[in-house]
């Protein structure tokens, strides 16, 4: 894993508890690191921070999603989403999030559950690289009758990925192209 380091501003944004850190806060330019690669952060000092991914060309250059030493694979994000369950445990219905992005340590990524369907948006480009381990995860976690994979959101611009809708699991019973149906009346 790649490592970068933050200045003062950074480290003390980190220190604090913020999730991202802005690319005036990254020492240096690491523009070589692919967008969306894992990267463990370091302090001035070269102290471990934590673990985020990297988009070198977006204003949140990385976005947290732990405070120490972490492996992202498929095991994390069942473990981080069946603990976002498990913090909302008994306080939903049929329809609630299930996944709050940076509240739950999974920044860019929001799940929604309607009834048995769960609609997955991606908004990070570190999270879109991980798209097949989050699909699984929340079929593991969740066992949805369909999944919605829902990026149509304007902040996908920002990070340099398009706006795309796709059904990864089951079937609607009609087919979505804008915000122009509501979900809720495609989902069967």
């Amino acid at each position: 894993m790649e490592e970068v380091k933050v200045n003062k501003q950074g480290e003390q944004a980190v220190a604090s508890g913020h999730l991202w850190i802005f690319s005036n806060e990254v020492a240096g330019r690491p523009t070589a690191i692919p967008k969306g690669e894992p990267v463990r952060v370091l302090g001035q000092k070269g102290n471990l921070l934590g673990v985020g991914y990297i988009n070198p060309q977006s204003l949140i250059m990385i976005r947290m999603v732990a405070r120490h030493e972490v492996t992202i694979d498929g095991e994390f994000f069942v473990r981080r989403i069946a603990d976002a369950m498990k913090a909302r445990e008994g306080r939903f219905g049929g329809s609630f999030r299930a996944v709050y992005g940076e509240s739950d340590f999974l920044p860019g990524l929001i799940v929604d559950v309607y009834e048995g369907h769960a609609v997955i948006q991606i908004q990070a480009y570190g999270m879109e690289r991980q798209k097949d381990l989050i699909i699984a995860a929340v079929d593991q976690v969740l066992s949805p009758r369909v999944i919605v994979i829902r990026n149509d959101s304007p902040s996908r611009l920002e990070e340099g990925l398009p706006q795309y809708n796709e059904t990864s699991k089951g079937a609607l019973r009609a087919r979505f192209s804008s915000r122009k149906a509501p979900l809720n009346s495609l989902l069967m």
